[in-house]
């Protein structure tokens, strides 16, 4: 039985600042059609993996990005143990370090960068936030500059890779060792590990008495590792409530996994955005008017693009699909690329996004 998407077009909810309004996708009496067995399906398979079913096949994996915000969901007390763990583990470490470090170098690539230059994007103007530099990418040219600057003994290094072994952010650490070395600068004692535990990026910074190493465990995608350590350490150093980015984010699951179908507002943009896909709009534009938010779109296209972007196989045949999304930011998008999306070819969803306070 087909379910009209028209239907359930526009949420609120004022007590956590959010809505969604998808009534201009549609402009038809009947908007898109939509199956009620597969959005019951969609649901059923959600609560499986909150419950702890295998997700990863090949490396009988699971998928708990929900339990790093809700920890007493996680199907294990070891795991929840683990989780609450970690967030003391954070806290008292910032708070020992104090202001003894005033610079922050972040090396890690894809999910262990792109979540928190977000974070760090979004909260660079709070009042006496740490400098924090990047280093995602191969590029001598950024290592010159960043490590370049100023005095690297108030510089704290944080090396992030999942496997501990991610070749990219190994070379920059070995840049790094080397420049701290030419100033006569103690290394193992400005230098934070994320990482899984007992990998071997885990074991060099026992070995060599790191200042701290913090887990993201493999059931964590790198996309969604945001809310472990990854992006729990980038808003405590920057000032943030990571507590409160926490709850906002258990709040918003609660509601994805609403079983009333006229009030989960996560179900009908996905539903909208698969449908879209199949009626020939391949293609999202993320136009945030923020600065605090010109990294969004980036990051959306790791967590769209890397999520969905893969075939589906049904009775031997592959079905490949996937949303490409892009973006920048709404006034600087609205004097370039929007043009096209105005006046040239008809392929795009466009998301807007409002500002609750400046």
């Amino acid at each position: 039985m087909g379910l009209s998407v028209s239907e359930f077009n526009y949420f609120e909810r004022s007590s956590q600042g959010f809505s969604l309004d998808l009534a201009t996708l549609y402009d038809g009496p009947e908007g898109l059609l939509i199956e009620k067995d597969a959005i019951q399906g969609a649901l059923s398979s959600m609560r499986e993996l909150v419950d702890g079913a295998v997700a990863n096949g090949s490396e009988n994996r699971m998928v708990g990005h929900y339990w790093l915000r809700a920890p007493e969901l996680a199907p294990q007390v070891s795991i929840s143990s683990a989780i609450a763990d970690s967030w003391n583990e954070l806290e008292s470490f910032v708070s020992q370090v104090g202001e003894r470090f005033r610079q922050v170098v972040w090396v890690g690539t894809g999910g262990s960068s792109l979540g928190p230059q977000l974070l760090a994007a979004a909260q660079r103007f709070q009042p006496g936030a740490r400098r924090i530099d990047f280093l995602d990418n191969c590029d001598p040219t950024t290592y010159k500059r960043v490590l370049g600057h100023g005095d690297l003994s108030d510089t704290l290094f944080i090396i992030v890779s999942k496997s501990g072994r991610t070749s990219e952010t190994m070379s920059a650490l070995s840049v790094i060792e080397a420049e701290c070395e030419k100033r006569s600068i103690d290394a193992s004692e400005r230098i934070v590990a994320i990482t899984t535990p007992n990998s071997a990026l885990h074991q060099k910074a026992q070995n060599e008495r790191w200042l701290a190493s913090f887990p993201i465990w493999d059931w964590v995608g790198g996309r969604t590792s945001v809310f472990s350590s990854v992006g729990l350490l980038t808003m405590m150093l920057l000032g943030g409530d990571f507590r409160a980015f926490l709850q906002g984010a258990k709040r918003m699951d609660e509601w994805t996994l609403d079983n009333d179908l006229d009030d989960n507002p996560a179900l009908a943009m996905a539903a909208a955005l698969s449908e879209s896909v199949d009626c020939g709009w391949p293609n999202l534009a993320i136009l945030p008017y923020s600065d605090r938010l010109e990294l969004l779109g980036r990051y959306l296209q790791q967590l769209v693009m890397e999520s969905i972007g893969k075939p589906t196989v049904t009775d031997g045949e592959a079905d490949e699909k996937g949303l490409t999304v892009y973006g920048n930011k709404g006034t600087t998008d609205q004097h370039a690329f929007v043009q096209q999306l105005r006046e040239g070819s008809d392929d795009a969803v466009i998301g807007f996004f409002e500002i609750l306070c400046d």
